[in-house]
């Protein structure tokens, strides 16, 4: 395995997606007769399909090949093409998934009704978490925060503070922080800073966890998941509504509609790109084109935006042993795009 824990030792990712990367290099060269840098790609790409049926699992094995191919010179034109064929594929079932969702989920007016009664009924707790999720887009990660009264310094915390005219939501720990780097968000609701106000009064604590036990502890990462679940909108079968749920009920008004300004603004608060957005929800309202470096996106009206694009970090690279990153979340102001074709 040193061919892999040369470029790992080097990295600065988590102990858990070390293991991940570990875990698919046993597997794949577990069915190759040499190590992944003396096979081939076409040997590489033969063993695959027998190693598991899962696409994902496939493509992390990809994955693999390549970061350890470019880390050693060595031509990667067969793996990546096979990589895009099984990306295509896995946002294929993803979407046939996600219609079928969509179907048994609420409608947007209804998890906004939803939000309308816990602040009524004085839930505050759970009126903050499904506000960031219905509002900010965000994910469960990015929950795990503490509602305090001036933001700290540890670069690993997410904060949220009550201001005289705003919240200030401060992420410094979310999925894609290595792309996007840290994030604020200056939040305009009375409603929210009324709740901020009262749960950090009922909690009597300097340093306030959002997601807490009822010993005023924080909850496991483990627990993450379930905590929310059990605050989110119920659904027929009486299970409350995941951060996924809540995102897809979004994305799809978003796509209804053909509100780009709301698909900018998703794109920015959740940390990920328009192109993402679109092929992984498989938005048809909306039509796309990557020019030089910047996202060209246009709706159905004939409304476009540009954004410059941030590499996202869904595949080691060979140039850190890792995922490149940058801190810049600028965006430009709209401009006029060629016409694109969009979906029908």
């Amino acid at each position: 395995m040193s061919e892999l824990e040369d470029i790992l030792k080097n990295s600065n990712i988590s102990d858990a997606s070390k293991s991940s990367y570990r875990q698919a290099y046993k597997k794949l060269t577990g069915g190759l007769e040499n190590d992944i840098l003396n096979s081939s790609a076409k040997t590489i790409l033969r063993v695959i399909p027998s190693l598991s049926n899962s696409l994902n699992s496939q493509q992390s094995y990809i994955n693999i090949a390549i970061l350890i191919f470019k880390n050693n010179n060595k031509k990667t034109d067969l793996l990546e093409a096979a990589r895009e064929s099984t990306k295509l594929k896995i946002n294929a079932e993803r979407n046939k998934g996600n219609a079928v969702k969509l179907a048994s989920l609420p409608s947007k007016k209804e998890l906004d009704d939803y939000l309308n009664k816990l602040f009524t009924d004085e839930d505050w707790r759970s009126y903050i978490i499904n506000y960031l999720l219905h509002n900010n887009y965000v994910r469960n990660k990015d929950l795990n925060l503490l509602i305090v009264n001036k933001v700290g310094k540890d670069s690993d915390e997410n904060y949220l503070v009550k201001r005289k005219y705003d919240v200030l939501y401060v992420r410094r720990d979310y999925k894609t922080k290595g792309t996007y780097g840290a994030k604020e968000n200056q939040i305009k609701s009375a409603k929210l800073r009324k709740a901020v106000e009262e749960l950090q009064k009922d909690s009597e604590q300097d340093k306030t966890p959002l997601l807490a036990k009822i010993n005023g502890n924080r909850v496991d990462d483990s627990s993450i998941a379930k905590y929310i679940i059990a605050r989110t909108f119920k659904k027929s079968d009486g299970v409350g509504l995941s951060e996924s749920d809540i995102m897809k009920v979004n994305v799809n008004h978003i796509d209804k509609t053909g509100n780009i300004r709301k698909l900018k603004q998703m794109s920015e608060h959740r940390g990920t790109s328009i192109k993402t957005l679109i092929d992984n929800y498989n938005l048809n309202g909306f039509a796309y084109e990557d020019k030089d470096g910047v996202e060209l996106v246009v709706n159905k009206k004939g409304e476009s935006i540009e954004k410059p694009i941030e590499t996202e970090p869904t595949a080691p690279t060979a140039s850190t042993g890792l995922t490149a990153s940058t801190a810049s979340t600028s965006s430009t102001p709209p401009v006029k795009i060629p016409k694109l074709k969009i979906k029908n």
